[in-house]
């Protein structure tokens, strides 16, 4: 199956990830896929066929995707980087058997490879922007930083 970076796809026996976009096609075998269900996965194409979807009908999944996590047009990775790495240092040690730092590495990464949050790191962001309990405050303003410097706003909890 000839795959190729943008197209859509679905995955015939787990309907339920819904539509996907071809993130990366890595020669051969391997294929990155952003499901709108399920975010971002992994796929060998030895085992799967993909079921590639009109451009008419992958449209709809970047309309519906785009409105809620769109990052602002231009992204100051500076000064995101910077914020994620506050976050990190004053969050890795929070509570013990947790990796409350883990948000701001999974921003980072999703910004580096995919210039966007995948839906899960964008919930988990905004989840940070808006927790209460004493275990978190520290990290409340700073995940509003973070947020505000791709959104240019502080997202809502969906």
């Amino acid at each position: 199956m000839n795959l190729s970076k943008g197209q859509y796809v679905r995955h015939p026996k787990i309907p339920d990830w819904g539509l996907g976009r071809v993130l990366e096609v890595i020669p051969e075998e391997t294929v990155w896929v952003d499901f709108e269900m399920v975010g971002e996965k992994k796929l060998d194409l030895r085992y799967v066929s993909l079921q590639v979807v009109p451009d008419s009908e992958g449209e709809s999944l970047r309309n519906r995707r785009s409105d809620p996590v769109a990052p602002l047009t231009v992204i100051d990775m500076d000064k995101v980087r910077s914020h994620c790495d506050h976050f990190i240092v004053e969050m890795k040690d929070n509570r013990t058997g947790f990796n409350d730092a883990g948000v701001a590495e999974e921003v980072l990464a999703d910004l580096s490879r995919l210039g966007r949050l995948r839906p899960a790191t964008y919930r988990k962001l905004a989840a940070w922007c808006h927790t209460d309990g004493p275990a978190f405050q520290r990290g409340i303003s700073i995940a509003q930083d973070i947020s505000v410097s791709i959104f240019g706003r502080v997202i809502e909890r969906e």
